[in-house]
């Protein structure tokens, strides 16, 4: 039975993510219509090395703050101290090096852009143990608060930017001003007083949890970047941008439907983490959740791709089309990635997420190898592999830590999935009948498609989706 509180803080971190997420939506799509696909990819690239240093600089410091049963004022300090210190050197780094590497890559001009980025690096690292602490205490309204005003004041700077034909520095100021503003805000919110004393036991313990969070963080991060790094120097800067469009509007709702229910999930697994089976129950209702939720969202993006970029984006995206609907399939999985790496981390089996990384990694980085050679739908293809492995290897893991094996697993998503591939099937041929206005079509089927979910999990059984409906509704009525 899941308790009030936990509803509570589910939709909480739901209304964060989904008014924060939203806000970035409309300004993403400002951005799509002033600057170009070039623009976005150019930015991609130059970011590689941001994206890695902030995870670096993080050094797995967050999941260790959010996952320790008992924190002390030197434990916060120290973690502080730690990651401050890095990111501040990563940063400095990051400068210095800017302007000799554009011009070996032989884009000089592009030198002051890459080291402003670099700033993000430290604001990034800033904020580190002041959100850890939030997301600790379940304290999402405050996160709500923190979200928005980053997320506001990056995008007028970035949309004031674009207007003024300022092109990618808009989206380098983008990124730096919306880390300063989230950072600070999260202090505030936080209420941390600031301290600069160390503790070597903190440090060793801290760090100890983190080291295999850090190590598979990293991983991650390189297989991410390396990703961009392929497509971009074999396709160029346009083609990225193209399927970049495609990947963060598919990522958009689907880490937001994971991270609603893991988000709050880590620290309850947490809690739970001497108690298998309140922590397989935890598994099962939050994967439950996530899929009813991430499954409808998934079939309405394959099925109206077409429409929702020509609307949303305009003509100039519409390579993007068959990438997102290719993305989309790959996506319908991906809360079965969250739930069962939250469980391990709960129960401190990061050595084994680091473990098991690198295998999934090794796996994808050999599909999306093949997969180029047919070009970027090639790649998206590959993703859909790449889900399904990484799925199972997940699961299989969790097993240990469990008992929630992949068979029981898919017996849990599998009603979910096939509902969602049913809604997408009958929008895809409703679609293809359709001769009105994009927009329209993409209200009228959008809303059919949402309603004619809720229906066929009914009508098949797929008890999920009205459980989910359910909490929800409990959650909101909680006074």
């Amino acid at each position: 039975m899941v308790r009030r509180r936990e509803v509570r803080a589910t939709l909480g971190s739901g209304a964060d993510l989904a008014l924060r997420q939203g806000i970035q939506f409309v300004v993403l799509l400002l951005l799509a219509r002033i600057l170009t696909p070039a623009d976005f990819g150019t930015v991609a690239l130059l970011a590689i090395y941001v994206s890695l240093a902030g995870v670096v600089a993080d050094l797995g410091l967050t999941t260790a703050i959010v996952q320790s049963r008992e924190l002390s004022r030197a434990d916060i300090s120290t973690a502080f101290l730690a990651s401050t210190g890095v990111g501040l050197g990563l940063t400095v780094a990051g400068a210095l090096l800017a302007v000799p590497l554009a011009g070996a890559f032989g884009k000089p001009a592009l030198g002051p852009l890459a080291a402003l980025m670099s700033a993000s690096i430290f604001f990034t690292a800033l904020g580190c143990v002041p959100s850890a602490l939030l997301v600790r205490e379940l304290q999402f309204g405050r996160l709500v608060i923190v979200g928005v005003i980053g997320t506001v004041s990056s995008g007028l700077v970035a949309v004031a930017l674009a207007i003024s034909n300022q092109g990618v520095w808009a989206l380098a100021a983008q990124a730096v001003v919306m880390s300063m503003t989230t950072a600070l805000g999260a202090w505030l919110a936080a209420q941390m007083r600031l301290s600069f004393h160390w503790a070597g036991e903190s440090a060793r313990r801290l760090l100890g949890m983190g080291r295999f969070v850090l190590a598979a963080n990293v991983c991650d991060a390189v297989y991410g970047r390396g990703q961009t790094l392929l497509i971009g120097g074999v396709f160029g800067p346009a083609p990225l941008g193209q399927y970049m469009r495609a990947d963060s509007t598919q990522q958009l709702p689907a880490d937001a439907a994971s991270a609603v229910v893991g988000r709050v999930a880590l620290p309850l697994f947490a809690r739970s983490s001497d108690n298998r089976l309140a922590l397989a129950n935890g598994l099962r209702t939050s994967l439950r959740s996530a899929m009813a939720v991430n499954a409808v969202v998934m079939a309405l993006l394959a099925s109206l791709a077409g429409p929702l970029v020509t609307v949303l984006y305009g003509p100039r995206w519409d390579q993007a089309v068959p990438l997102l609907t290719l993305l989309a399939v790959a996506g319908l999985v991906w809360p079965m990635h969250v739930m069962n790496i939250n469980a391990l981390y709960a129960v401190g089996a990061a050595r084994t997420v680091f473990r098991i990384d690198l295998v999934k990694k090794g796996i994808a980085v050999a599909l999306i190898g093949i997969g180029a050679l047919f070009g970027l739908r090639g790649v998206a293809s590959a993703q859909i592999v790449i889900g399904l492995v990484a799925a199972w290897i997940n699961a299989r893991a969790a097993e240990e830590v469990t008992g929630v094996g992949p068979r029981q697993q898919a017996r849990l998503v599998l009603p979910i999935i096939c509902v969602a591939l049913a809604t997408g099937g009958l929008l895809w041929l409703a679609q293809h009948v359709w001769s009105g206005d994009s927009a329209l079509e993409l209200v009228v089927l959008g809303g059919v498609g949402g309603l004619g979910y809720v229906l066929l999990a009914r009508l098949l059984g797929a008890t999920a989706v009205g459980d989910t409906l359910n909490m929800m509704r409990a959650g909101r009525s909680t006074p």
